[in-house]
């Protein structure tokens, strides 16, 4: 597999499956982030498009066997070379603002005592601090990590410290809203009622200073990085809504390995924390036991998930080009469980080997085959000891 980047000239639009009709006033609102999905349709489709332009529909069966991995956000210079990797913000990290000053506390298992009772499932411990937070969550988080913060986090997770949160990473592609209008040809002038807006994603980001304009050349040009078995050469191409421009290039890099030390605090203590790299799809929704599955019957390898650091789960549809003699159909509804997830899990038996951590390591760990050629559900490991906190309780 090599690596391919997509690098947008223009805001790109990743609908997000509301209704989009010739109403005056109507908005079509972007996805925060595209969906693994996405760029496995665009990447099958250039794949597939013959030199004329036109689409090799008898490909199809075959194109939907290209498996990809990712996408990853990624910052590229001036010679479209990845500068740095930005990776989902773990769920058991959380940033909180004490007296003005960002804090980042790591979110574990607790241990309860028996006579407390929750609506987790009965196999799962809790999630917590180490203690009682009163100060509010910081209003615009980093939702994307450098991969330096983001490997310290996996090797160490501090309870408790002062974190800087615009050198952590950032939020993520900044938002891009445009009015437009419908034009009269006879007298060049706006049709009435023919107003509607787009909002789409921008990945030319300024770095934040107290002047009004930062100049152009503190700019950082994002893109998306996807590793993929397809093989077409350097291009220009369209994704997403209204067939807004980006470049394909090739990469000689690759996605990150696992680090060595971090391979080592796993094998020594028998237990990791598993996050998603990209959002998942398991038959069951979130629930454990069907990942101890998978890990068994495709790793070999017998595990235990203790607890779930878990935000809101996504909902993903589509159209299925390929049926209905192709004037195509709506793809069934499916619920993700979202990039940044984090499983805690403990390993039954002393088994694991380094080669167990690579073959998992960013690769897909959904139970549907399709869904692990198109890049869902890629995981990262990280050091976990196995010890339960204890639980602050206050009375009165």
């Amino acid at each position: 597999m090599s690596l391919k980047l997509v690098i947008p000239r223009d805001a790109l639009i990743f609908r997000d499956g509301k209704p989009f009709t010739a109403v005056p006033g109507e908005r079509s609102k972007s996805l925060p982030f595209p969906y693994p999905s996405t760029l496995a349709g665009a990447i099958r489709t250039r794949q597939g498009t013959k030199p004329d332009g036109e689409f090799d529909k008898n490909q199809i069966a075959d194109l939907l066997k290209i498996s990809v991995r990712g996408p990853i956000l990624v910052v590229v210079d001036e010679d479209n070379k990845i500068s740095n990797w930005y990776f989902p913000a773990p769920a058991d990290a959380l940033i909180v603002l004490e007296e003005d000053t960002p804090m980042r506390y790591a979110l574990a298992p607790l241990d309860i005592s028996n006579d407390r009772v929750s609506n987790v499932a009965e196999n799962l411990k809790l999630i917590g601090a180490i203690e009682n937070i009163k100060a509010k969550p910081i209003p615009k988080p980093p939702l994307y990590w450098t991969w330096e913060a983001l490997q310290k986090w996996l090797l160490d997770p501090t309870p408790k410290e002062v974190v800087n949160s615009e050198s952590l990473g950032i939020h993520g592609p900044a938002r891009d809203t445009r009015t437009h209008v419908s034009i009269e040809p006879s007298t060049q002038t706006a049709l009435p009622g023919a107003l509607f807006q787009t909002s789409g994603m921008e990945f030319t980001q300024l770095k934040r200073k107290e002047q009004f304009s930062p100049p152009l050349k503190d700019a950082r040009r994002l893109a998306l990085a996807v590793e993929t078995e397809a093989t077409f050469a350097n291009s220009v191409g369209f994704l997403g809504g209204e067939r807004r421009i980006i470049n394909w290039e090739s990469s000689d890099e690759r996605l990150p390995d696992c680090p060595q030390d971090i391979k080592g605090k796993i094998k020594e203590s028998g237990h990791c924390r598993l996050v998603l790299a990209t959002p998942a799809y398991f038959e069951e929704g979130y629930l454990f036991e069907v990942l101890e599955d998978k890990l068994e019957k495709k790793y070999k390898i017998k595990v235990k998930v203790q607890a779930v650091a878990l935000p809101r789960y996504q909902t993903i549809s589509g159209w299925d080009y390929a049926v209905n003699d192709g004037r195509g159909a709506p793809k069934p509804t499916r619920r993700l469980v979202p990039a940044g997830s984090v499983y805690f899990i403990k390993f039954e038996e002393k088994s694991l080997t380094e080669k167990n951590i690579d073959e998992i390591w960013l690769h897909s760990i959904s139970d549907d085959e399709q869904a692990q050629r198109d890049g869902f559900g890629l995981a990262l490991l990280g050091a976990w000891n196995g010890q339960l906190r204890k639980m602050e309780v206050k009375h009165g």
